[in-house]
C-alpha cells in the first residue's frame, strides 16, 4: 500500500499550484466560473490604486492512497482541494472593472446580473480508480469521480451566442459539480 500527499502555496505564480485555464466553467443546469490569475492591476489613479499589481493567492493539496488486493489488482482513493483568494484591493477592481466582465472572464458570457462580485473561488474533486493487470503490460481500469467548483460568484448570466456547449438564454451562476468515469484498457510493448 502507498500513502502520498503533496500540499502548495503560491502568490502570483498561480500555474505552479494548479494547471489550469484563464477561466474555468462548469456547466449543468446553471454556470460556475472560477478566475485564476497571477495578479490584477490597473494604471495608476484607477479606482483609487497606484498601479501594483495585485497578487492572486491560491493553495491547494492533493492526498492519495493505494491498496494492492492482489499483485495484479489494485485501487486507489485521491482527494485533490484548490483555494483561490483576491486581496481587497484586487476585488475593488475586479469590480469597478465592471463585475460581469469579470464573471465572464473571457467566455461569451455577457449581459451578467451579477448580486454578488466576489471572485474567490475553490474547487475539489475525489476519484477512485480501480487497476487490473491480467497480464504483463496490459492495464484494465475504471476511474468513477466528482469534481466540484464552488464560486463566490451569484447571480445570472446572459449567453448571446452559443459556446462552451451553452445554447444562447440565461444562466443562474452558482455552485457545480459533476460526476466523470473513464474506462481505460491500454497495451504496453516494451520488454
Amino acid at each position: 500500500d502507498t500513502l502520498s500527499g503533496v500540499i502548495a502555496y503560491g502568490e502570483g505564480a498561480t500555474r505552479y499550484i494548479a494547471s489550469l485555464q484563464g477561466n474555468n466553467f462548469l456547466h449543468k443546469q446553471g454556470v460556475a466560473v472560477g478566475q485564476i490569475s497571477d495578479g490584477i492591476f490597473a494604471n495608476p489613479g484607477v479606482a483609487g490604486l497606484n498601479g501594483d499589481i495585485e497578487l492572486t493567492e491560491v493553495w491547494g493539496g492533493t492526498v492519495a492512497f493505494e491498496h494492492y488486493w492482489t499483485p495484479s489488482l489494485r485501487t486507489s482513493w485521491v482527494f485533490g482541494y484548490m483555494n483561490v483568494s483576491y486581496n481587497d484591493n484586487a476585488k475593488a477592481l475586479i469590480a469597478a472593472n465592471n463585475c460581469a466582465g469579470a464573471a465572464r472572464g473571457g467566455t461569451s458570457i455577457t449581459g451578467a446580473t451579477v448580486t454578488n462580485c466576489n471572485p474567490d473561488w475553490s474547487a475539489w474533486r475525489l476519484a477512485s480508480r480501480t487497476m487490473w493487470n491480467p497480464v504483463a503490460n496490459l492495464d484494465v481500469g475504471l476511474e468513477i469521480a466528482y469534481s466540484k467548483i464552488d464560486t463566490a460568484y451569484a447571480g445570472f448570466a446572459t449567453v448571446a451566442n452559443a459556446n462552451q456547449g451553452l445554447q444562447a438564454g440565461t444562466y443562474a451562476i452558482e455552485d457545480q459539480g459533476a460526476w466523470t468515469a473513464t474506462l481505460r484498457v491500454q497495451r504496453s510493448f516494451w520488454p
